[in-house]
């Protein structure tokens, strides 16, 4: 269940970019990232009040554990500007290798406190069909 769930966000993802990507054209890139993450936080607030039962308070945890909000707008900004340019195909492909390489630097040495997963040699396999068709896309 947990994959079709990720399968279908990466719909999510792809439709959500391309329509921050024509908002930004038509106003900024800070305007698009700006009214994204308003829209995100009136929705995850409404998510929040029917759903978290424990009604968190902010304050009780690490800064380290507020990045990934700073990080979202980054990413949010950068798919804005670029898309336009390079297309959605392009973009989520960009944005998958950046995905695969950091994934597997966080597994092998288990970083950000993560449980470590080793490298097995048969993903090799794997990633050389996705650099393959990378490299067949630019051809």
């Amino acid at each position: 269940m947990n994959k079709l769930i990720i399968f279908i966000n990466g719909f999510f993802i792809v439709i959500m970019n391309s329509f921050n990507g024509m908002l930004s054209t038509s106003s900024s890139v800070y305007w698009t990232s700006f009214m994204h993450h308003i829209f995100s936080l009136g929705f995850m607030y409404i998510i929040y009040l029917i759903y978290d039962k424990n009604k968190f308070r902010i304050g009780r945890l690490e800064f380290k554990y507020y990045l990934p909000g700073l990080m979202s707008a980054v990413v949010v900004m950068i798919g804005s500007a670029c898309i336009a340019n390079i297309g959605a195909t392009f973009l989520i492909v960009f944005n998958l290798v950046g995905q695969i390489l950091i994934s597997v630097l966080i597994d092998e040495f288990g970083l950000f406190g993560m449980e470590k997963v080793p490298f097995r040699k048969k993903n090799l396999v794997g990633y050389s069909v996705i650099l393959v068709g990378i490299v067949i896309m630019f051809i």
